[in-house]
């Protein structure tokens, strides 16, 4: 869909497609109600500059919805009652203080929050385990993401930690850009990736891009390329070795 307006989808299978499940680029208020979203190859819902969407009650198998945009309010949605491989789909919007335990996560979406403890997370089979927007002061702790298309993705965020982790077995899907990262970081700043495993990433363990992130004592191997970043960069006692192309590549 592409910059439509009011365009409602309820109880349909949308499965098996070479590319998107859904795919919605600058749409304005979509509704998804009672559908099932299931092994599309690259995406089972992309949202990209999509105005305020009510996404509800649906079921993701091997698949899961992906945000992406360059201002807040592309980020903002209903999001409520989805299941990701029969675990609940965590939507955190606005919120302020607390701690979540997850180890029943299908997926993670922080948006536009502060003073979060994130503990025992274990997500896999989602496009993209943990989407997190405008979002401060956050700190994700003893977590597993292994076997997504992609582990975390940051945007506009600052003061983040992601402590004690393992994020592994991440795959690039051929033609899929923007897939097999263990962690990528857009404009965001004071990142802090720490005693973390970070391994068989197809396409890189962790991505810089315009934001400042410090590694500090991880393992980063066996990935397509171990770091890549753009300029915003410390990694101070880490082992990086064993990736396919560079070690740390810039």
């Amino acid at each position: 869909m592409f910059r439509s307006l009011n365009a409602s989808l309820s109880n349909c299978l949308i499965s098996n497609n070479s590319e998107m499940g859904v795919w919605c680029y600058e749409n304005g208020h979509i509704t998804m109600h009672g559908c099932t979203i299931s092994y599309n190859e690259q995406r089972g819902v992309y949202m990209n500059k999509a105005g305020r969407s009510v996404i509800s009650d649906n079921v993701f198998i091997n698949n899961s919805i992906v945000i992406l945009g360059s201002e807040l309010s592309h980020y903002i949605h209903d999001i409520k009652d989805n299941v990701v491989n029969n675990r609940p789909l965590y939507y955190i919007m606005g919120a302020s203080g607390g701690t979540y335990t997850l180890p029943d996560a299908g997926q993670l979406i922080i948006v536009n929050s502060k003073d979060l403890y994130i503990t025992d997370a274990y997500i896999s089979g989602a496009d993209i385990g943990v989407i997190v927007a405008y979002t401060k002061n956050l700190r994700i702790v003893n977590s597993t993401l292994k076997h997504n298309k992609e582990g975390v993705f940051l945007y506009e965020c600052a003061d983040i930690k992601i402590v004690d982790c393992e994020i592994c077995f991440n795959r690039w899907i051929p033609g899929g850009w923007e897939m097999g990262a263990g962690i990528r970081c857009s404009q965001s700043y004071n990142v802090i990736v720490c005693n973390c495993v970070i391994n068989h990433n197809t396409y890189v363990g962790i991505e810089e891009d315009k934001s400042h992130i410090r590694v500090l004592n991880c393992t980063i191997r066996c990935n397509g390329v171990g770091i890549y970043c753009w300029g915003g960069l410390e990694v101070h006692y880490s082992n990086i070795y064993g990736n396919l192309g560079h070690g740390l590549r810039n």
